[in-house]
């Protein structure tokens, strides 16, 4: 099974309220059932299996965006908002932390990793959004950009939230 590295800006899924939790559980397994996912993460991952090894027991959620979530009341409409948010920055959580754990990207049998990287052509990865290429700006660098291209196949483009002006509501 995959395990992130502790974050202490992270909460595990699992501490989020039983309907919560239910909620966010049943609309995970439901786009990680999908092949649009299947095919997401197994480009990124080179054929490692997701859905079996991917769950609330070990998915890390953003503490802050965890608690907007487990604040709002269900069925509002600020809780289909923060269920999109927490599932979209999940979905780009677990894009990073696969690429983070692999060595992804334009495989062949029995290819070195110094073929593969002259393959790449100076791009740090395969699994770009070329509006989400500026690597060196984010916290978790290419992996985040791997987290961006994943959340645009995953959603029809990238899930983004002025988290700011959402707690003053």
């Amino acid at each position: 099974m995959l395990c992130p590295k502790e974050d202490p800006d992270k909460v595990y899924a699992n501490d989020l309220g039983p309907e919560h939790l239910d909620k966010f559980t049943w609309a995970l397994y439901n786009i990680l059932s999908t092949d649009l996912a299947e095919h997401t993460f197994a480009q990124i991952i080179d054929g490692l299996p997701t859905r079996d090894d991917i769950g609330a027991d070990f998915t890390q959620v953003n503490a802050k965006v965890a608690q907007a979530y487990q604040d709002a009341l269900p069925g509002s409409k600020d809780f289909n908002m923060r269920l999109l948010e927490v599932l979209a920055v999940t979905c780009h959580d677990i894009a990073a932390l696969l690429h983070a754990n692999t060595e992804p990207g334009l495989r062949q049998e029995g290819q070195d990793a110094e073929t593969r990287k002259a393959a790449l052509e100076s791009r740090p990865t395969d699994f770009m959004h070329e509006d989400y290429d500026a690597w060196e700006q984010y916290p978790q660098g290419i992996a985040d950009v791997v987290g961006y291209w994943a959340e645009y196949h995953l959603f029809g483009g990238v899930v983004l939230f002025d988290r700011e002006i959402l707690v003053q509501m």
